[in-house]
């Protein structure tokens, strides 16, 4: 038995003489890296040849055919010598062949009764459809293999399926009746596709899925609310009229705004345009006439909003005012709305998306982003909608009709809340998931947004390589429109340089990933690429860097940048300097205090900052004491925990125990990893894990975690099993573990998990005075587990090392017996007259913070 796997790739046609479509050609590569050759008497021999050797070889990633000298000769190279011992330099006559695990295959050449079918597609990838099932040599097809592959395979990166004598009989007299004996082997090939995971936000998901317990636990609750107010939603009042762009800017953003406003009017666009700002002091005086020259107006929220309103929300980004676009949207006179980020410029006109059909014919336009929701994410159970393979919405860039989609609209400024801020990566798919829940029908673009950006090198095969920073958004006939620089905010190479380069997906699948800053005369860009799912140098040929063509918009956009600069100078200079010397401000519900506090301390002689306001969703706003700050009490602990999700798999060549104890083993599967049979696990003591274990695991096997090496009847628990039922099974290593030997496993069969590993955690600072933000939960007492210095002892003065007392602190977090299993991080702080630690058990969520100060978690090693 073999399984038959290659490289997951996509495009490329092969060569007349090429080997079937279970490979890719190059002619242009030759490998190093050969570990056996064969040679043949003529090209098509050596080709069939070389074929059938590769596949049922598994060390074998694909072949190199030289056809030169006496006789044409094949060379053998490993899965991973495709990868770093290719490279662009093609020999005379060469020919590189590489195994493509679109398909994956399986093949018995003696079957038996109790013979045990393995398929397995690459990592990233999983089962689409079983393509071909077959008998004999003569690829008799076999409907009923083909179902039974096709109900445990699909969907999964690997599978196990044991064909027992009844089956074998009934599937072999299904294909093979006329010639029983010709039923000896069988052959099953899977068409492999990308895993759901590929296209997600893995950064964003790592942060949010800590909440997704807690969130499940109140789907019910936030499910009822937003249809209330659906219901008593108040009927659309038609006093909207007309049609234009609107920009949420001021203070910061006033600049580009500004450039925004002045490029619109230089590619033609003669309709209104609204800036909506918070207070008159966002519009500086010297931006005043050139706005009135614009024919821009402004609008501030304070006459619209009220203030609670307009409280920064906090998410995974920290406090932010992300319900500012619906509230302008909705609040606008305007009945038809294009909003606009301020740092995002058409290419052109862009008034023809008000007449564009797919707008006409629903409700409003939305533009991708480059990934995709999680499907276990519980904000599809909260609109009540199943999961879809849809992108994310971008949202620089909005065309909405307010009077169609009236609902949706003022369900997504309920959206703009902070129990949605922990399941969508700010404002953007609030726009969707809204118009999803009240069934609002809309209109996403089609094309994928190109990576456009500046050379920042060359490969070693002489390919440029760029530093990606701009997202080119495309319209709904697939031309480019909206350039939005949404990580480059200003131009820091020369012009001409900015927006020179594109990175255009020629095929899909592939993904945005984050690459490391590219710096400029001390200028840090933050960057992005476009990668595939398959082999880099394969990769380079589907997602080639080409030229823009942007010149004359780079040329456009200086021009009005210079322009602008040049007027507001005055106040840009001011603006600036208020800035270096001020509290950011996106933190307004934080009002500074002079350092003037006594030796005794308390707030009421200014040793604490103040916190104005707690955030919306948080339930307590407790004044600050002569002991502490003012803080904001959550609802519930969030719980924080490392999910491992767990099911039943037969066992195959993979598994650690495949010869001993039970047939079955444990799937292990955690988000962005690939499923494993039975892993090893290493967990870090004090932190929380939850094992989320499916009807077959509870109800038949258990799942305990235990010091049996091998489980079984008897095994004594450490924790669990899980209630009866699809079931969580909460597991926090103490200390005392850390170093012991410990298993998961089930209380029915044996050898079924694994080993654990318990370790000390290692330490993530998340939040410092850099920053500007702490735990919301800092100042909570009913947080806290443990004081530095403690209460009774002599304070330590202001002046004191904040480094050294963060180490003691997290040194008691970690070892200290009494506090260890309770302290999630700790909190250090200098106020005015004394510096202090905090041991928290509750981390909550970001808050600003005006105070010199360090924010820790544990973390796993």
């Amino acid at each position: 038995m073999a399984v038959l796997l290659a490289a997951l790739l996509v495009g490329c046609a092969l060569a007349a003489a090429a080997p079937a479509d279970s490979y890719r050609i190059r002619e242009d590569l030759s490998c190093g890296g050969v570990y056996r050759s064969r040679n043949a008497t003529s090209l098509s021999s050596i080709l069939a040849l070389c074929e059938y050797e590769c596949l049922i070889d598994q060390l074998c990633g694909g072949f190199v055919v030289r056809k030169g000298g006496r006789l044409p000769m094949c060379h053998f190279i490993t899965h991973a010598g495709i990868e770093s011992e290719c490279s662009y330099h093609a020999g005379s006559g060469s020919l590189l062949a590489i195994r493509d695990t679109r398909q994956a295959m399986v093949a018995i050449t003696a079957l038996q009764a109790g013979s045990t079918l393995d398929l397995r597609c690459p990592e990233l990838t999983v089962v689409a459809n079983i393509s071909q099932a077959s008998f004999g040599p003569d690829h008799l097809p076999s409907p009923l293999l083909q179902a039974k592959m096709s109900a445990t395979c699909v969907g999964r990166q690997s599978c196990s399926v044991q064909v027992n004598a009844a089956f074998v009989a009934a599937a072999a007299a299904e294909a093979c009746a006329a010639n029983i004996s010709a039923c000896t082997s069988l052959q099953v090939t899977a068409a492999c596709d990308v895993s759901p995971s590929f296209n997600e936000d893995r950064y964003f998901t790592a942060w949010s899925s800590r909440f997704w317990p807690t969130a499940r636990a109140q789907v019910a609750h936030h499910r009822a609310e937003w249809r209330s107010a659906l219901s008593s939603l108040p009927p659309y009042p038609h006093t909207f009229a007309g049609r234009g762009i609107i920009m949420v800017a001021g203070g910061a953003y006033l600049e580009p705004a500004m450039v925004l406003a002045l490029r619109l009017r230089e590619v033609g666009y003669k309709g209104t345009i609204q800036c909506w700002h918070i207070g008159p002091e966002e519009i500086w005086d010297s931006a005043r006439p050139l706005l009135r020259k614009l024919r821009v107006d402004t609008r501030d929220f304070l006459d619209y909003v009220a203030p609670d309103l307009l409280r920064p929300i906090a998410a995974n980004v920290g406090l932010r005012r992300f319900q500012l676009k619906p509230l302008s949207i909705l609040h606008t006179d305007l009945k038809e709305v294009l909003l606009l980020d301020a740092d995002n410029i058409p290419i052109r006109d862009p008034s023809y998306l008000f007449d564009a059909p797919v707008y006409q014919t629903s409700s409003a336009i939305f533009w991708p982003d480059y990934w995709t929701t999680s499907s276990h994410n519980p904000i599809w159970d909260v609109v009540g909608t199943a999961p879809v393979a849809e992108w994310e919405q971008e949202s620089g860039q909005l065309l909405i009709d307010k009077e169609k989609a009236w609902a949706a609209l003022n369900l997504c400024v309920l959206f703009n809340s902070e129990f949605y801020m922990r399941l969508l990566n700010g404002d953007k798919d609030t726009f969707r998931f809204a118009w999803k829940a009240s069934r609002t029908p809309y209109h996403m673009i089609k094309t994928w947004p190109s990576a456009v950006g500046s050379r920042r090198g060359m490969t070693a095969q002489g390919t440029d390589v760029i530093c990606a920073h701009t997202m080119l958004q495309h319209d709904h006939r697939g031309r480019p429109l909206f350039v939005h620089h949404n990580q480059m905010k200003d131009l820091t190479l020369p012009v001409g340089e900015n927006f020179k380069y594109i990175q255009d997906q020629t095929r899909m699948p592939c993904r945005a990933v984050p690459k490391a800053a590219f710096e400029y005369n001390n200028k840090a860009i933050p960057c992005f690429e476009l990668e595939g799912p398959g082999l880099s140098f394969f990769d380079d040929k589907l997602m080639a860097v080409n030229r823009s063509h942007l010149e004359l918009f780079e040329l456009g956009y200086a021009s009005a940048l210079r322009e602008i600069r040049q007027a507001l100078r005055p106040d840009r200079i001011r603006y600036r300097h208020q800035q270096r010397r001020t509290a950011p401000q996106n933190s307004g519900t934080v009002f500074y205090l002079e350092p003037n506090c006594s030796t005794s301390g308390g707030n009421s002689s200014g040793c604490f900052e103040l916190v104005a306001n707690c955030s919306l969703n948080q339930t307590t706003d407790h004044a600050p004491t002569n002991a502490t700050d003012r803080y904001c009490g959550n609802t519930t602990l969030d719980l924080n925990a490392t999910t491992f999700y767990v099911s039943l798999a037969l066992k195959d060549a993979t598994s650690p125990y495949s010869a001993v104890g039970s047939a079955f083993d444990y799937l292990i599967n955690k988000i962005h990893f690939s499923p494993t049979h039975a892993p090893a696990l290493s967990l870090c003591a004090s932190l929380t894990y939850q094992f989320v274990t499916d009807a077959s695991v509870t109800a038949a096997y258990g799942l305990i975690i235990t010091n049996s090496s091998s489980g079984g009847a008897g095994a004594a628990s450490y924790s669990g099993p899980p209630t009866a039922g699809p079931g969580t099974l909460l597991f926090q290593p103490s200390t005392d573990l850390v170093g012991l030997p410990l298993y998961y496993q089930a209380t029915a069969a044996s050898q079924v998990g694994n080993a654990l590993q318990v370790s000390l955690p290692s330490w993530q600072r998340v939040y410092d005075g850099a920053t500007k933000q702490r735990f919301n939960t800092a100042f909570n007492p009913a947080a806290r587990v443990f004081q530095l210095p403690a209460v009774g002892d002599p304070p330590l003065p202001a002046s004191a090392e904040i480094d050294a007392l963060a180490i003691a602190c997290k040194a008691k977090c970690l070892t200290d017996s009494s506090v260890a299993t309770a302290c999630q991080g700790v909190y250090v702080y200098r106020s005015a007259s004394s510096l202090v630690c905090y041991g928290l058990a509750d981390l909550g969520v970001p808050m600003a913070t005006l105070l010199d100060s360090q924010c820790w978690i544990k973390a796993d090693s």
